[in-house]
């Protein structure tokens, strides 16, 4: 059986930060209940996400504690389930929050998520990968059909 990581906290996420990664599971540990997220515990994570990022060879098991984050990535797999052949793709970044927002990186959300295409991911993170698809049809080809970005990253 092989090893998982466990990303918790800001210096286990920075090894990817802006590094597409795709969501292979999503275990919810709130809900939301008329548009609010209402956590289980005080002191649990509000969803835990599994995903896959060419960076590293393991699976990863990711942790969600911002409430803004949990929305969105729980709207990508709502999304997901509604719609076949899609992928959801997620971003942690730090690096790219709006220069007020950066004075409280602390309690800023992190993640960007996207429902894309079923093989946007290899298009993303491996140029060898269709070769056939160059400049603006390799784009539009990875191009997200949804995309949830905090407004204090774009």
């Amino acid at each position: 059986m092989a090893e998982q990581i466990e990303m918790i906290r800001d210096i286990d996420w920075q090894i990817i930060e802006g590094d597409a990664c795709r969501v292979m599971g999503f275990t919810p540990m709130a809900e939301i209940i008329n548009g609010k997220v209402r956590a289980f515990s005080m002191t649990t994570p509000y969803a835990a996400v599994i995903f896959e990022c060419k960076k590293i060879p393991l699976p990863v098991e990711g942790f969600i504690f911002h409430k803004l984050d949990f929305m969105n990535l729980y709207e990508a797999m709502r999304e997901k389930s509604l719609q076949d052949d899609t992928e959801v793709l997620m971003f942690w970044n730090k690096k790219h929050l709006r220069s007020y927002a950066k004075l409280l990186s602390k309690i800023m959300p992190r993640f960007c998520f996207m429902l894309c295409a079923k093989g946007s991911f290899e298009l993303l993170t491996d140029n060898a990968h269709r070769p056939e698809l160059r400049g603006e049809a390799r784009l539009i080809a990875m191009k997200p059909i949804i995309q949830w970005t905090p407004k204090v990253m774009e």
